[in-house]
């Protein structure tokens, strides 16, 4: 469920392009069913806010940005009501979990939580690049997400390494070609 990558910034765009893509690939089949809504936040770093606005500009999907209070953290009740605006048409929600200018720690359970309870298919991708190595990142426990991203210079790994946690089940659409690695998630090895 781990796909190696040169970085947090590769495996933060290989979360959302690769999703958005697959998500493009399968509204063309399936226009009727589309999933073309995109949640993020106003306070996302660029590795995130870059791939989210082209997709917006060059894929037709409709970006939807949530504020934040005073303190820095995500507006929950905006959140859960732009979830149960888009339900049904939600391709991907994409939230920091530690902002990496300010600290802020985003509530990823309890938003996963409302996102999976009104859309259950929504895909869920946090940035944990700020937090992985430095605070507990449990897959079952505080981040319950269903793509991860991190990178190892982080937590005293070597510059240059990332990688992305793709949950069982989860298909994303490689965007790094040349070879069957990373089980054809991403060329290169």
């Amino acid at each position: 469920e781990i796909v190696f990558t040169s970085g947090g910034t590769e495996s933060t765009n290989l979360a959302i392009l690769g999703t958005l893509d697959r998500m493009k690939r399968m509204n063309t089949r399936n226009p009727e069913r589309a999933r073309s809504v995109v949640i993020t936040t106003t306070t996302e770093h660029s590795a995130v806010k870059e791939p989210i606005d082209y997709a917006e500009a060059e894929a037709g999907f409709t970006v939807v940005c949530i504020g934040v209070d005073r303190e820095g953290v995500i507006d929950e009740g905006e959140f859960k009501a732009a979830v149960e605006e888009h339900a049904g048409r939600i391709a991907l929600i994409s939230v920091q979990a530690a902002n990496n200018e300010t600290g802020v720690i985003q509530p990823i359970r309890e938003l996963v939580g409302v996102a999976k309870e009104v859309d259950g298919k929504a895909v869920f991708h946090t940035d944990a690049v700020q937090c992985v190595g430095k605070m507990g990142a449990d897959l079952r426990g505080n981040l319950p997400v269903d793509l991860l991203s991190f990178a190892g210079h982080k937590f005293h790994g070597p510059t240059g390494v990332g990688g992305l946690y793709v949950k069982s089940g989860i298909r994303i659409q490689k965007q790094v070609f040349g070879g069957p690695h990373e089980r054809e998630n991403r060329g290169g090895t």
